[in-house]
């Protein structure tokens, strides 16, 4: 009777056991279905995440750009306000040194 009982109970855990791998498997199944989507979904993902760095670079270009443009612009105007006034000066100097060096008894 003893060897019956043992035989009865391994036949339950056994059949406990096959269920809960079909359970497992079926899960697994799922598991691998959803990752399969996921990945997809991370692949769309890193392709917008990529596409938003490169419009991200093009602005900061074309900031940069402008930047440089406005500031090339401003140094040039300031050259040629230094280049005027410049020679202005010299030519203010100019004429007042000639001025002064037609009178008798003054030196240039």
């Amino acid at each position: 009777m003893d060897v019956d009982e043992y035989v009865y109970v391994y036949r339950v855990d056994a059949r406990d056991f096959l269920n809960n791998k079909k359970k497992i498997v079926i899960a697994l199944d799922d598991l691998d279905k959803h990752l399969v989507h996921s990945g997809k979904q991370v692949s769309v993902l890193s392709k917008k995440v990529a596409a938003s760095g490169r419009e991200g670079v093009n602005a900061f270009s074309a900031l940069s750009k402008a930047a440089l443009g406005f500031f090339g612009a401003s140094l040039t105007l300031g050259g040629i306000t230094g280049l005027l006034g410049g020679m202005s000066r010299t030519l203010t100097q100019l004429g007042n040194q000639s001025a002064l060096s037609g009178y008798p008894g003054t030196t240039p």
